[in-house]
């Protein structure tokens, strides 16, 4: 028996082998099997916001900040340490949180930023 699976009524489909059947399975076409378009819009936009936050920590160092923003960044960087504290403690599995070395980083970053931004007020 072969097995249709379609994303639409009107999408076209061609067969792909599935592995440990006698039938064929049908998948739509235009996709690659690797990831869908939306996941990897998903992931350069991920990028593209890692990259704008660590442009704006480094003009941290250079601009100076109202006092007003200072106290919110600060305020937001402890709500950060709170919440990786609380995700690395609630983790039963290492890889479920495996972005923390990166994220420890990054945070350490804002750290460092906003230290040295207070210093100039």
């Amino acid at each position: 028996m072969t097995a249709l699976a379609t994303a639409g009524p009107a999408t076209a489909t061609r067969p792909i082998a599935v592995p440990g059947g006698t039938g064929s399975a049908r998948r739509p076409e235009g996709g690659t099997g690797t990831a869908p378009a939306s996941r990897r819009l998903l992931s350069s936009g991920a990028e593209s916001w890692l990259a704008i936050g660590v442009v704006v920590v480094v003009a941290l160092l250079v601009m100076p900040l109202p006092p007003f923003l200072l106290d919110a960044l600060l305020a937001l960087s402890i709500a950060l340490s709170i919440v990786v504290l609380l995700v690395a403690l609630s983790s039963r599995d290492p890889l479920e949180f495996s972005i923390f070395p990166s994220l420890l980083l990054l945070i350490t970053l804002l750290r460092l930023g906003l230290n040295v931004s207070s210093t100039r007020l």
